[in-house]
């Protein structure tokens, strides 16, 4: 394999379109424990780009070796969303997991010593709980959904947060956020429906069906809604995530459309990431 197919197979299975949400998560995090970016030093910034490909590709390289199958059944999936790999690349993408783990580790460590270790640590076990049977935390209904939730947002936003009040209770906004995140993983699953069912998985989509999974949704977003409201008021930024789910959720209840929920959830991305860079620098 030669080096720029190599670099790009780990880009691709990395999800770089999700790029901006973990750094942005944590980036929150640390801003409502009291921190300021402003004092981040060069090593700390470094931590915040390597929650970029090294933690995008733990988690979805050792998810795409365990899904192989699943995957090269979607002939609709694009290379963007990851899973688009040939049967003798599956070593090539275990060693890009392992230089990701590495290189998370080595700069959580610099950044952060023993609380960046714990970080690191946390990050690969959740991988492999979620992706690795046993357990395999994707494959159950429910538990799919939750673990998005506690891993993308209590967990990422928690470390950002502990760093600057350690121990301390986390404030109510986060758990709307991993509502959101949980929202956007029922989304996923809705997507890749038809392909999970085929396969046996046993995601939310296809146990519930997928008008079920999206009344879910449209019911979830309309609690986070009201609880954002709740604690910030009129915050249309803060809504607009909430309205970009809920939409293609409540057209979803009327009529399925795989391809529908693909392109919402590029444009997800794209608004989760404008609305968390205003809130950040805003």
């Amino acid at each position: 394999m030669t080096i720029y197919r190599l670099i790009s197979l780990w880009f691709y299975t990395s999800r770089p379109f999700l790029y901006p949400l973990v750094p942005l998560i944590f980036a929150l995090g640390y801003q409502a424990g009291g921190g300021q970016l402003s004092e981040w030093s060069v090593y700390e910034w470094l931590f915040v780009a390597a929650l970029t490909w090294p933690f995008g590709m733990i988690i979805y390289g050792i998810n795409d070796i365990y899904d192989a199958d699943i995957d090269a059944a979607d002939k609709r999936r694009s290379r963007l969303e990851g899973g688009k790999h040939k049967d003798n690349e599956q070593k090539y993408i275990w060693w890009g997991v392992g230089v990701a783990i590495v290189a998370l580790t080595t700069v959580s460590v610099i950044a952060h010593g023993t609380y960046g270790l714990i970080f690191a640590l946390l990050a690969v076990l959740a991988s492999v709980t979620y992706s690795v049977p046993p357990l395999r935390l994707k494959s159950r209904a429910g538990l799919d959904v939750l673990f998005s939730g506690v891993a993308y947002v209590v967990f990422v936003y928690g470390a950002g947060y502990w760093l600057m009040q350690p121990y301390a209770p986390l404030p109510d906004a986060v758990y709307v956020l991993a509502i959101f995140a949980a929202c956007l993983h029922a989304l996923g699953a809705m997507r890749d429906y038809t392909v999970d069912k085929a396969a046996g998985a046993t995601t939310i989509a296809v146990q519930f069906g997928p008008r079920a999974t999206a009344l879910f949704v449209a019911g979830a977003s309309l609690i986070g809604m009201a609880i954002w409201y709740k604690e910030r008021g009129l915050d249309i930024a803060g809504m607009l995530v909430f309205v970009s789910i809920l939409v293609p959720a409540l057209l979803t209840i009327k009529r399925p459309n795989e391809q529908l929920i693909r392109y919402a959830m590029r444009i997800i991305a794209l608004v989760v990431g404008l609305v968390g860079l205003y809130k950040i620098f805003y």
